[in-house]
């Protein structure tokens, strides 16, 4: 792994870079990237380019939040690439809300408490996970041929669940 390099006025140069990471992994992803990287350039650089710190992605955006989300997205989709996990909840535009799972293409799992089209996200095969709320219909969620784990919740009118059962790596309880 290539770490930054401190400069001789950084405080924190006597420290391993291995222990800076393990004290950034106690920080939630979002409080790295908007309190902790602007501090100074070695502290972004450890953040952008330590890829274990991307690995949860916990978004609560509400409309007004999610144009400076997007352009945080565009200026590093590299680091994106690398969020394996997403917790969503917010409310907003849906289109642009609708856009965020296309951001994340590495995602293994998806907690979306937010509505949400199945269109939106079956471009995500490598999904083992979903838990989704106020679904409505689920004809393509048969794409989703790694599924293993399927939680719905306040899916009250959903009508055909006959493409939940092609999902043959699901999990029984």
């Amino acid at each position: 792994m290539n770490y930054p390099t401190p400069t001789k006025h950084s405080q924190f140069r006597k420290l391993p870079p291995d222990i800076i990471h393990y004290i950034f992994g106690f920080f939630p992803l979002t409080y790295l990237i908007s309190t902790i990287s602007p501090l100074c350039k070695e502290f972004h650089a450890y953040i952008f380019d330590f890829p274990p710190h991307w690995h949860t992605l916990k978004l609560n955006h509400y409309l007004k939040h999610l144009p400076s989300f997007l352009k945080f997205y565009k200026s590093h989709k590299q680091s994106f690439n690398f969020v394996k996990r997403l917790y969503f909840c917010g409310i907003g535009n849906d289109a642009i809300v609708s856009e965020i799972p296309s951001y994340l293409p590495s995602l293994t799992q998806l907690i979306w408490f937010s509505p949400l089209k199945v269109e939106n996200f079956t471009t995500l095969t490598n999904l083992t996970e979903l838990n989704i709320f106020s679904l409505q219909n689920v004809d393509g969620i048969v794409k989703l041929t790694n599924l293993m784990k399927l939680k719905m919740e306040y899916c009250r009118n959903l009508q055909n669940v006959d493409p939940i059962t092609k999902l043959t790596k699901l999990k029984k309880r």
